[in-house]
């Protein structure tokens, strides 16, 4: 230990500047303006500076500043003896950095720390014990309080954090609002992906082509979406009006938000079906190539039914290619019999053209059934409205009986504690129970109306679509009959979704009634749809 003591010209002193966080679009002055104030207090002090060190690392902790280490080291081997820094703060706000540089304090290899309020040398180690310390208890109570605050924000709906894409934070109401920019782009991403047609690296460039692009935020964002970030936004079940908070113990629970749901958890679950496959963001060479790639299941063992390519060469040179579906083989229990059963994919097609026709709708059909159901959504708009009246007045019904229990709590009429938590937590979770189910609501009405649209649309273009040679078109058909097709021996067994049965009752009376029409010359007057006009619409 040096028993001499120097002056504050006598130094050579190094220059530490620190901010709290690497981002760019934050505390972006703080470095430059923290050397441009101690460079002109050297100036103005006539103090010799051998090194301006600078970096955004968090003080917090300890073993994390590569900046911090090269100054210490410098001390160490006696190139520097002075510190000149913005604050005291700016050092180090842990006890084991601020252990360095007490104990180099002690030692006298540093005689001097000045900042921009206050200088210390080595007689006044104690003094910077204490300022450090209650640097790091700042540090603490803030972060608890931080904390806190999150918390109480997630019990009350409002997820803490960064908003999503397709969504925006309202800093003025402090909660999050649908982004008019991106909305309807995220939808149609998530809408592209549940067809089941297109892999993830192509639903990338599909989001790339449509405009998609991240959070414009100071000098980063507005770029298109990776394949990381785009599986991020695919699996968020923020996207479903929930979203997941970790607490201060780091437990992990789904929330019921406030915010609106733009997919219904039915569709959050097929969507991280699609995505359960390996390697699946994996940009893979022609990866649709047969038409029953993907789209169908062993009836048998429940294993993938592949297809592959023959071909086969004739005596006079001339060669042809068969394309044939069959069972994987890949179960292990037994042999699946599937496995060695060759259908032509021809054969398929065929069936799927003869289901395809139990829905297909003509044009003055398609028409007819466009046109009530805009009449159909004109009712159902007024039972909706009807709905959220009376779920708006359950509503202020319940939190006038909670304004009103809170106000005798307040004038001294309830003195129970206990049961005025007990009975406010009842009555809050009871609008909770409201709000939702007037989203429900909103949401139900919106997706029914999606629904039925595109219903329509498969009945009137889904045979024209299959006989097109777009590859994708004849993919999306195959999903719409049905999640999971299954192939049993060399026939598929179809499941339609619900919404298509109607549908295929409406065909199946309206052919009646044209076979009638054609059998008897009287009823050629009246209009075979006519009484058809009806039937088509469900429940």
């Amino acid at each position: 230990m040096s028993n001499k003591k120097l002056d504050k010209k006598s130094c050579k002193y190094i220059i530490y500047a620190r901010k709290s966080t690497e981002a760019k679009d934050k505390q972006v002055q703080s470095i430059d303006d923290q050397i441009r104030i101690m460079k002109e207090r050297a100036k103005r002090d006539s103090l010799t500076i051998v090194k301006v060190i600078s970096e955004a690392k968090s003080g917090g902790h300890p073993g994390t500043r590569p900046g911090f280490a090269k100054m210490v080291q410098m001390i160490e081997d006696g190139d520097a003896n002075g510190i000149l820094t913005w604050k005291l703060d700016r050092i180090s706000r842990n006890p084991l950095d601020s252990g360095y540089i007490h104990q180099m304090m002690n030692d006298g290899k540093l005689s001097w720390i000045l900042t921009d309020g206050r200088d210390y040398n080595e007689d006044d180690d104690l003094l910077f014990d204490v300022e450090s310390s209650m640097d790091a208890k700042y540090r603490k109570d803030l972060m608890v309080n931080v904390r806190r605050g999150l918390s109480s924000k997630a019990d009350k709906g409002w997820r803490p954090h960064m908003a999503p894409i397709g969504y925006l934070n309202d800093r003025t109401d402090k909660t999050i609002i649908p982004d008019p920019d991106n909305w309807d782009l995220v939808r149609k991403v998530f809408d592209k992906y549940l067809t089941g047609t297109i892999s993830p690296a192509q639903l990338t460039n599909y989001a790339k082509e449509i405009g998609l692009r991240t959070h414009r935020r100071k000098q980063i964002g507005g770029k298109p979406l990776t394949s990381s970030g785009l599986r991020s936004m695919l699996t968020n079940v923020f996207y479903t009006g929930k979203y997941e908070y970790a607490d201060k113990d780091g437990n992990k629970r789904i929330v019921n938000g406030n915010h609106p749901p733009m997919i219904t958890m039915e569709e959050h679950e097929r969507i991280l079906e699609l995505l359960g496959g390996k390697h699946n963001n994996r940009p893979q060479k022609d990866p649709y190539s047969y038409l029953f790639r993907g789209t169908m299941k062993c009836a048998t063992c429940g294993f993938a039914i592949v297809t592959e390519k023959h071909k086969k060469t004739y005596k006079s040179g001339k060669t042809q290619e068969f394309v044939y579906c069959r069972c994987s083989g890949k179960c292990r229990d037994f042999h699946c019999p599937q496995s060695s059963i060759n259908i032509p994919e021809k054969e398929l097609v065929e069936q799927v053209k003869a289901e395809l026709a139990k829905y297909t709708i003509d044009q003055r059909f398609f028409d007819l059934a466009i046109e009530a159901l805009a009449e159909e959504e004109d009712r159902r708009i007024a039972g909706q409205e009807k709905k959220i009246r009376e779920l708006r007045r359950q509503e202020d019904a319940k939190k006038n009986e909670l304004s009103g229990l809170r106000r005798m709590r307040y004038c001294g009429e309830i003195t129970d504690q206990a049961w005025f938590i007990e009975e406010s937590n009842n009555l809050e979770g009871q609008i909770k129970a409201i709000q939702d189910s007037i989203a429900r609501v909103e949401v139900a009405e919106k997706r029914w109306r999606d629904i039925a649209n595109d219903v329509f649309m498969f009945a009137r273009y889904a045979k024209e679509d299959f006989d097109s040679d777009d590859l994708e078109r004849k993919q999306y058909v195959l999903k719409a009959l049905g999640a999971e097709l299954k192939l049993s021996g060399r026939t598929i067994i179809f499941s339609p979704v619900k919404y298509l049965i109607p549908i295929e009752k409406a065909v199946k009376n309206l052919n009646a009634d044209n076979d009638l029409v054609r059998t008897c010359s009287q009823q050629r007057k009246n209009d075979p749809e006519g009484s058809n006009n009806s039937t088509w619409c469900w429940k």
